[in-house]
């Protein structure tokens, strides 16, 4: 499935955020992330895209270029050519769940090259899987830091997993 366009929603009466992704074939995945998942979810990003500055840092032959310099680069580097400000296009989208939208319960990512795979489990046993190239890893990462923003929710500015208030493991997966 290739992703098309994300979507976040702020839903205040449950205080979620609803998650619309539109992929190929005019589908659309839907789902509902807690604060605390959307936390999680922004310190693995923020991982993974440091884990990409510096890869860029040494591409550029700078090993000894600052962390910080090196993620800008690279965040500059793959934003090239994203929009945020293009409307989001659901209409024609059939929902993948149906027009229920489950809440997720469980994240696991990994890594190979350039992408980061995110295996999301719903409370209700079903599972998907994301791709993110580095384009859009940083573009949800900013996605989810302005609703998180909208939604008054507190998120930690470190982009290192704290492994003594989470519930990672060393699987690299987060269960609710």
């Amino acid at each position: 499935m290739q992703i098309e366009q994300i979507n976040l929603q702020y839903n205040r009466l449950e205080d979620r955020l609803i998650v619309r992704i539109g992929i190929s074939g005019h589908q659309e995945l839907r789902f509902f992330m807690t604060r605390l998942l959307t936390v999680e979810l922004l310190k693995v990003i923020g991982t993974q895209r440091s884990d990409a500055g510096t890869k860029f840092a040494q591409e550029l032959g700078a090993p000894t270029l600052d962390p910080q310099v090196a993620r800008e680069f690279a965040d500059q580097k793959a934003m090239s050519g994203v929009s945020l400000e293009k409307p989001y296009e659901g209409e024609g989208r059939k929902p993948v769940f149906g027009e229920r939208i489950p809440l997720i319960s469980a994240l696991s990512w990994g890594r190979q090259n350039d992408v980061t795979t995110f295996t999301f489990k719903t409370v209700t046993g079903e599972q998907f899987t994301l791709n993110c190239n580095a384009s859009l890893l940083v573009g949800f990462e900013q996605l989810l830091r302005r609703l998180s923003a909208t939604a008054n929710w507190a998120i930690e500015a470190s982009a290192t997993p704290d492994r003594k208030s989470t519930r990672l493991n060393s699987s690299h997966e987060w269960i609710s």
